[in-house]
């Protein structure tokens, strides 16, 4: 466990495989069983293509000072991979997307909940790497696929 807030809300990490799992629960674990059901079934389902690509290191595109952008095995660089080889190839980004709308994407893609400050992490660093373009306000982001 990675630590707990005020509100006795706990932080759990799950590795498997070399991937990490991190989501939210309570004092009781409320949640736990659902959410490694939830993980185990994502590591069955994709475990040979997390270690297809984690095998070709030259696979994962490059972008200025980014480096082997979705390469890691944190929750921000799978969001940030799934969103550089499925959702901007896929033209996802061409109307402006809030994080809200992406992480919804990547939950149904994906069947399983994110937390919306890695979603909106994962989206800046694309941003920064010059892969998107975010405009509005803060509270209001929405962000654009540079062409």
């Amino acid at each position: 466990m990675e630590g707990s807030d005020s509100n006795g809300r706990i932080t759990v990490s799950v590795t498997i495989g070399g991937l990490t799992f991190t989501f939210p629960t309570d004092i009781h674990g409320s949640n736990v069983k659902p959410m490694l059901t939830a993980v185990r079934r994502i590591a069955s389902k994709y475990g040979n293509e997390v270690k297809q690509t984690s095998k070709r290191v030259g696979s994962v595109p490059r972008w200025k000072d980014e480096k082997n952008v979705g390469r890691g095995t944190g929750e921000t660089s799978l969001i940030k991979g799934e969103l550089v080889r499925k959702l901007i190839p896929e033209g996802f980004f061409k109307n402006g997307r809030q994080t809200g709308e992406v992480k919804s994407e990547l939950e149904k893609i994906l069947g399983v909940r994110l937390l919306s400050r890695k979603v909106s992490q994962a989206l800046g660093e694309l941003r920064d790497a010059g892969v998107l373009s975010r405009v509005g306000g803060k509270g209001n982001f929405s962000y654009i696929q540079r062409s």
